[in-house]
């Protein structure tokens, strides 16, 4: 129970604070507060410590109160008992694993990166551009880098762990010190690497060979494995030459001698085959910060034969784990070197512009995105969807003189453009530019290509939410009042069109008590108009698929009393039509 007395020296009687990572005027104000409402004060943490108030998740006070289970809130708590004249839940005010973090997110490719985002971001934490003001650098586990790509990350060799801690922290939900041995990034080189991997393969021989011996000599008492299989047992080091087997390799020239000579090795040992040239039987494509020459040649080749890229860590470690893992983990990152070198690490084009083709979703496409709806930011990410996924950009750059050119002689199938422009002004500012497309969609298109995995027939799939809408969304009056919408007597694929819309504009789709208005395509009758309302609340407004589109044209949530749809109340023989209609 939690203390609801009005008597402001009562509220923390008995009950030891500290604060930790606050400026002194905020410590005078709080050991204030504090001491008014009855607490005492600790600039240091104690055992009868009950709570600690800081601003950030990550200093030594935060560990030491995270592991003996003490609660960490924001310095809003102590604020609100002291204005509310009461002991609040400290749950509403604890902090999330990563608040007040600034993290620098190193390797991943684009679907990677923006999973972390979210993680991140919904846990209170923030991603930065520049790695000098990181408190955490998150580099991908798998990712290969050079010597001297290492050497340039050297310096911040303490912020830096690997995806797994941001995952952890998440499910554990709690912050977990970034020091712990199994989140650092594993600095050994790939002859090191690969030294060790033959170590554990030789170690692996001599068991088979044990095992073999006491086979033959014990015929009466079998050895058996862990799993039972003795033949399995048997042919450990033998399976390692089927591994590759038909498997066909080119390895980058931009990589050094010792390097190539591992490659081989490693290649050779599961079996495969390596070949000086490209050609059309290349099964994998080994490289990583590629070069500019070769980068473009291997993805032209890449385009009509689909070979794998990957970077060497996949060849160790599927021989180290026995099978081949996914090349998805193990995909080079040609941009690299701009985002460790410190004259690029201010210019997005550079960190955002990563080209290695990773599908053929946008083959044969043409696309113009409309540079001045977008910021420098956006622009370079759209083209990066687009450029990646094999589609081609009309439009090269941000530059007014270059999008200029004779409309005529621009062709596009999409115009790509964002939201917040009516469709008398997109049609004239379009037709100065370009006057030979097909469709005007909004970014949200790309994303729901790469999303699906396929280039959406828009001829054929209605999508409402992809179009440009008029105002930009989502509309914050739709979050402010937390608007939760459910859809009655849609279809299958409409309810996924309009759940799409819905989730778009900034308001939530779901049945449960919180429920504020139910859209219906008709009309509803009243058992079930009731049945809705004893469940989930009288509140609920039942509202015409109209009050929605009024909603997109105003950028805000439109008056509901004009788009109350009426409620009948159903016949014996209507219910029969309707069972027969559902046969």
């Amino acid at each position: 129970m939690y203390n609801q007395t009005n008597n402001l020296n009562q509220i923390l009687k008995s009950f030891p604070v500290c604060t930790s990572n606050l400026d002194e005027k905020h410590r005078e104000l709080l050991g204030g507060l504090i001491k008014e409402m009855g607490g005492t004060y600790h600039q240091n943490m104690m055992k009868s410590t009950k709570i600690l108030i800081s601003n950030k998740i990550d200093t030594t006070k935060c560990l030491t109160a995270s592991e003996f289970n003490i609660p960490i809130v924001s310095i809003d708590w102590i604020k609100m008992c002291h204005k509310k004249k009461k002991l609040l839940d400290k749950k509403e005010f604890e902090l999330k694993c990563f608040h007040g973090l600034k993290i620098f997110l190193l390797g991943f490719d684009k679907i990677q990166e923006n999973n972390l985002k979210k993680l991140i971001e919904d846990n209170e934490g923030k991603i930065i551009l520049n790695k000098e003001d990181a408190d955490v650098i998150v580099i991908k586990s798998c990712l290969y880098m050079t010597s001297s790509e290492k050497n340039m990350l050297k310096e911040f060799e303490s912020k830096i762990v690997i995806d797994k801690w941001v995952h952890d922290c998440t499910e554990n939900r709690k912050y977990i010190n970034i020091n712990f041995p199994s989140y650092k990034y594993n600095t050994d080189m790939l002859k090191n690497k690969f030294e060790k991997l033959e170590k554990e393969i030789l170690s692996d021989k001599r068991e088979c060979e044990r095992n073999e011996f006491l086979r033959k000599k014990k015929k009466s008492l079998r050895y058996k494995t862990d799993n039972g299989n003795e033949e399995n047992n048997k042919n450990i080091f033998n399976n390692f030459k089927l591994l590759f087997n038909k498997l066909i390799f080119f390895i980058s020239p931009d990589f050094d001698k010792e390097t190539k000579d591992i490659l081989v090795k490693s290649i050779s040992l599961g079996g495969g085959l390596v070949y000086k040239e490209l050609n059309p039987y290349t099964t994998h494509i080994i490289c990583n910060s590629t070069s500019e020459n070769f980068n473009s040649k291997s993805i032209s080749f890449g385009i009509y034969y689909k070979p794998e890229f990957v970077n060497p860590n996949w060849i160790i470690e599927s021989l180290r784990e026995k099978t081949l893992l996914s090349p998805i983990d193990y995909r080079p990152i040609s941009s690299m070197d701009s985002m460790l070198n410190e004259s690029n690490v201010n210019t997005k084009s550079e960190i955002y512009l990563n080209t290695t083709v990773i599908s053929n979703i946008f083959k044969g496409q043409k696309f113009y995105i409309y540079a001045e709806s977008y910021s420098e930011e956006e622009f370079f990410k759209i083209k990066e969807n687009i450029l990646q996924n094999s589609g081609e950009v009309v439009n090269s750059n941000l530059s007014s003189k270059d999008n200029t050119k004779s409309q005529n002689s621009i062709k596009a199938n999409y115009i790509i453009i964002n939201d917040g422009f009516s469709q008398d002004e997109m049609s004239i500012l379009i037709e100065r530019r370009i006057n030979n497309y097909q469709f005007i969609m909004s970014h949200r298109y790309i994303d729901l290509c790469i999303t699906k995995r396929t280039l959406i027939d828009l001829s054929h799939e209605k999508y409402i939410h992809v179009l440009p809408f008029q105002n930009s969304v989502p509309f914050p009056e739709f979050k402010e009042k937390q608007i939760i919408v459910f859809l009655y007597g849609f279809g299958l694929l409409e309810q996924n069109v309009m759940e799409c819309f819905v989730e778009t504009i900034g308001g939530v789709y779901e049945l449960s008590k919180k429920t504020t208005h139910i859209v219906c395509k008709e009309s509803i009758s009243l058992e079930k108009a009731n049945y809705y309302k004893h469940k989930y609340g009288d509140t609920i407004q039942f509202l015409g698929i109209e009050w929605l589109l009024e909603c997109l044209i105003e950028g805000n949530v439109a008056k509901e009393e004009k788009f109350l749809i009426p409620i009948t109340e159903e016949t014996k023989e209507s219910k029969k039509k309707k069972k027969i209609n559902e046969k």
